[in-house]
């Protein structure tokens, strides 16, 4: 915040956020100051802080990767990495101990991410990987300006192997359909026959994306994650489900969104004044803020997924543009339907086999701290770490659920 940072230009209404990607001239162009924010963990420029017109051919490449199909193939996968999950909650189920459960999510991520992104087994949940350790830590510890990555051999691994691969028998990850895409159209060559190391170019960028990924993207359950392994294009018949995760990311969104101002774009705030952006460091839609609003939201602070299945002119229906938890227009999240995608698997698997209680009490005692902080009633608001993370990582005990 200024005058660190610069001036910042606030958005908590939807419809001043509408004003911004239906604007052609504003949706498309990030403020200078992202890269610096990015660095340390992307480690140079990606899809998220890139200009406008370096961003367009990359987002077509990975439009095609994320694409609603393909990411329907990547749900086994998911499922094996869900089943290590539920091994790792029954051990502290039978242990009866006390453990963060945003931490353990997190390396359930790096595997799902390492599968699908990268095709590797990464092992993070069953211990030490040092792909995987070092983003965790490069992660928790962000630092403006860090120059780390821990993807670059992992990269020329995966692009030796994609080559070797004469007969397309490899199972196609995400990288490996971004460089079958990248290297003819880019480089004019077959990607059979192209050299034996990745043009200079596209190695940086691909680190720097594979790295963003990853970022971002931190039962009777074998009986239902068995139908969908067999049967993974029934996820999209979990409507409830969709409507869990909806209204959780409306609570608890991710991020926010900034773009860049314009001295030729004034918005228009909901009494209709002009707001000018030319002179500010960024124009910033703080999700949290908006998505709990009580101007557009009836009782916001209220965990209510039927909002997400009620008709039209239901009084819960959102408000058109109030929801952003991937953000709208066209730099929205490219990833988002791998996302929704991912939570649906491990929830339709784990959701119906355990019970978790909070444990703050617990942890106060073993850290003798007094005060157990509280914002908004909830004891897991959100705090910084690179992304949005619940206070102390989510301390709880996990109970496997009785049946009948």
């Amino acid at each position: 915040m200024w005058p660190v940072s610069g001036i910042l230009f606030i958005i908590v209404s939807p419809h001043i956020a509408n004003q911004i990607h239906a604007n052609p001239h504003m949706s498309m162009q990030r403020p200078p100051l992202l890269p610096q924010f990015f660095k340390p963990i992307a480690g140079g420029p990606n899809m998220f802080d890139m200009r406008e017109h370096d961003w367009k051919p990359w987002r077509a490449i990975f439009s095609k990767a994320f694409s609603a199909e393909y990411v329907v193939s990547l749900i086994p996968d998911m499922v094996d990495e869900t089943m290590v999950y539920s091994e790792t909650l029954k051990k502290f189920a039978e242990q009866k101990q006390m453990f963060q459960l945003d931490l353990i999510t997190l390396r359930f991520t790096i595997d799902v991410i390492g599968k699908t992104i990268l095709n590797a087994h990464l092992g993070a949940q069953r211990g030490y990987n040092v792909l995987a350790d070092c983003m965790l830590n490069q992660i928790r510890w962000h630092q403006a300006n860090g120059d780390k990555n821990p993807f670059d051999d992992e990269l020329s691994k995966r692009y030796r192997e994609y080559k070797a691969d004469q007969g397309g028998e490899r199972t196609k990850a995400i990288v490996d359909l971004v460089l079958q895409s990248y290297i003819p159209e880019q480089l004019g060559l077959d990607s059979k026959t192209s050299g034996d190391d990745l043009d200079p170019s596209f190695r940086a960028f691909a680190v720097s994306q594979i790295g963003l990924f990853t970022f971002v993207g931190h039962d009777s359950t074998s009986s239902t994650i068995s139908i969908l392994k067999s049967q993974p294009f029934l996820i999209n018949d979990l409507r409830y489900t969709t409507a869990v995760i909806k209204e959780a990311l409306r609570l608890f969104p991710p991020g926010g969104c900034s773009r860049a101002g314009r001295s030729d774009v004034a918005l228009l705030s909901d009494s209709g004044q002009k707001c000018p952006t030319g002179d500010v460091a960024a124009v910033f839609t703080v999700h949290p803020e908006l998505q709990r609003s009580p101007v557009y939201w009836p009782r916001p602070d209220t965990f209510l997924p039927e909002r997400w299945l009620v008709k039209l002119g239901h009084e819960l229906y959102p408000i058109k543009g109030a929801y952003r938890a991937f953000e709208i227009g066209p730099r929205n999240c490219v990833a988002q339907g791998f996302v929704m995608t991912e939570l649906k698997v491990i929830l339709a698997g784990l959701v119906r086999q355990f019970d978790f209680s909070p444990a703050n009490e617990d942890l106060n005692h073993q850290t003798r701290r007094a005060k157990v902080t509280t914002y908004r009633g909830e004891r897991a608001y959100q705090i910084e770490e690179g992304a949005a993370h619940p206070a102390d990582h989510y301390p709880c005990r996990v109970s496997i659920r009785k049946r009948g």
